[in-house]
């Protein structure tokens, strides 16, 4: 079987070309493209940007890019082992069950004539409707630690010090989701964590960690562990030496969640830009032009995930009313006018993504547009 390692490499050195000079043509980090070569996919940040820059390179060799995606497809197949049952059968077995609801049936019947009044008895005990229960506001995480799968709307309910408090799971993207708490909303990416403080007093209270975003049967859902261990000292290594800390003054490691439109790390790379500052929120105009290959996606206001591969000279055009996620395997190539105004989103070669969101100023109630780095 080909390997496709070894057809990329082969197509490249046939044509004489360095793997300098298909970084400067594909505008594709080069140790992406070596990452292609050897076969090493983990080095890639996800499996959507693996197959822009797989469908890139091979166009730009001069191969069939759907070739190339079955080979790989066919490596990753042969990484996942079919069970031993499909291999050797499954043993046919006696209908244990069947005995087991005769005995069932028996069992209720014969309990049934001993426990429950018969006529001109008293009263049988009330039985409360579903509809008479408590209800929870949310799912209650009491334990030190918790996973689950949870959909759109989902609410967690903790108790922090002597009182209850809420957030839920919002607005699922491919790659994003917000997590919506009494403090604002907070973007969070799929494989990060990030401290969240949900009782509003400026400390951490809960370890946010999205393992996996993914489409079910019944719509977006996520993979998320809740982590309650967040407080207490920590050792924190400055020259050489060590001191104790408390957990607010580590910045390497998790984060804590700051709400859309601001941060709480002074370090961050990227910061907020404000776009347009105006009156009143209004509809604007974003467009892209692309002058370089990127796999691009986006979703604006509450619509679908829309992705596609751009090539050099097409251009992305939508019309945002509250807000659009933009998802950039190669930032550096985009020019971005957004309400007419030209905004830099990134260098070549650079994954980024960015929630574009309108931020109400409370001190003179007007609007700022403002540019997030979410990734």
């Amino acid at each position: 079987m080909e390997s496709l390692g070894a057809v990329l490499k082969n197509a490249r050195e046939e044509k004489g070309i360095s793997l300098y000079q298909a970084e400067k043509d594909t505008f594709i980090l080069r140790r992406y493209l070596e990452a292609l070569e050897a076969e090493d996919f983990s080095a890639f940040p996800g499996e959507t940007y693996l197959m822009g820059f797989l469908k890139s390179y091979a166009e730009y060799l001069g191969l069939d890019p759907q070739r190339m995606v079955s080979l790989y497809r066919n490596i990753r197949l042969q990484e996942q082992e079919p069970p031993i049952e499909d291999l050797v059968g499954r043993p046919r077995s006696f209908p244990w069950w069947i005995l087991l609801v005769v005995l069932l049936v028996i069992g209720v019947g014969v309990g049934g004539y001993f426990v429950f009044p018969r006529g001109g008895g008293a009263e049988a005990a009330r039985v409360p409707r579903p509809s008479e229960a408590p209800q929870e506001r949310g799912v209650r995480f009491q334990e030190e630690v918790m996973e689950g799968v949870f959909r759109e709307g989902d609410a967690v309910v903790m108790r922090v010090g002597e009182e209850d408090h809420q957030f839920s799971f919002e607005r699922f993207g491919a790659e994003t989701l917000l997590v919506k708490t009494e403090q604002g909303e907070f973007p969070l990416q799929r494989g990060a964590s990030a401290r969240l403080d949900v009782s509003g007093d400026g400390k951490p209270d809960v370890a946010v960690l999205v393992r996996e975003i993914r489409r079910g049967e019944e719509g977006a859902e996520a993979v998320v562990r809740l982590d309650r261990h967040v407080e207490g000292p920590q050792v924190l290594v400055e020259g050489g030496q060590t001191r104790e800390v408390a957990v607010e003054e580590v910045k390497e490691g998790v984060p804590l969640l700051a709400p859309i439109g601001s941060t709480l790390e002074e370090g961050r790379r990227l910061s907020s830009q404000v776009v347009l500052s105006t009156d009143v929120q209004d509809i604007v105009m974003v467009e892209l032009s692309f002058r370089g290959p990127v796999l691009f996606r986006s979703r604006v206001d509450d619509g679908e995930v829309v992705e596609r591969f751009f090539q050099r000279g097409d251009v992305f055009r939508a019309s945002m009313r509250q807000q659009a996620w933009l998802w950039l395997s190669n930032a550096g190539v985009v020019t971005a006018r957004v309400g007419g105004v030209e905004t830099k989103l990134g260098e070549v070669g650079e994954v980024a993504v960015w929630l574009l969101t309108w931020v109400r100023n409370t001190e003179n109630g007007s609007y700022h547009l403002e540019l997030v780095p979410a990734y």
